[in-house]
């Protein structure tokens, strides 16, 4: 949701599935999200879903790269690990545009009924869910290969 949020707060349309759509062949479930570019800050929606190259830069002919003036990657998608579809034409479906600026409602999802979660060392949020669990003196452990596993105290 944070992804969304952050489009949402910079001014972009966002769209939701009011029921399951297919498009391409492709199913979707209902309370699907949709952006679509044809809006006024398409090039901002490109820069937070399309992939960034640096251009292949020399000093001199056979001379070293010109280093890009940082090493931030800037596709927030990528970042966040948001799985997307692109759409080279038109989606059609049964949609609600969600307001302007607004945050979007965070998507509620029974957990398992297991004795403790494992959690991925490859996702920020991850490390703030255990900075706060930590704070509040929960116990929390790692495994050999770095993730994180916590108590199921609900």
């Amino acid at each position: 949701m944070k992804f969304l949020n952050a489009l949402s707060a910079n001014g972009i349309r966002i769209e939701q599935a009011k029921e399951a759509f297919t498009h391409n062949g492709k199913q979707y479930p209902a309370k699907s999200f949709i952006i679509r570019t044809n809006q006024a800050f398409r090039p901002h929606i490109l820069d937070m879903f399309e992939a960034q190259d640096h251009p292949n830069d020399f000093e001199y002919a056979g001379g070293p790269p010109i280093p890009p003036y940082d090493a931030a990657g800037w596709t927030l998608a990528y970042l966040m690990h948001i799985n997307f579809d692109r759409a080279y034409d038109d989606v059609k479906g049964n949609f609600e545009t969600l307001p302007y600026g607004e945050p979007v409602n965070v998507i509620v999802q029974t957990l398992p009924n297991n004795k403790f979660f494992l959690l991925s060392n490859k996702e920020n949020e991850t490390f703030r869910l255990v900075n706060e669990l930590l704070s509040k003196k929960e116990k929390v452990y790692r495994t050999v290969e770095g993730n994180f596993i916590i108590a199921n105290n609900s």
